[in-house]
C-alpha cells in the first residue's frame, strides 16, 4: 500500500467475516 498524499496510512485487516479499517494520521 502505497502512501497517501494526506499524510494517512489506511489499514485493512479481516478478521473472521469481518472488515477491520483503522486510519492513523502519521503527519
Amino acid at each position: 500500500v502505497p502512501e497517501g498524499d494526506l499524510g494517512e496510512c489506511v489499514f485493512f485487516a479481516f478478521q473472521g467475516d469481518r472488515l477491520l479499517v483503522s486510519v492513523e494520521d502519521v503527519g
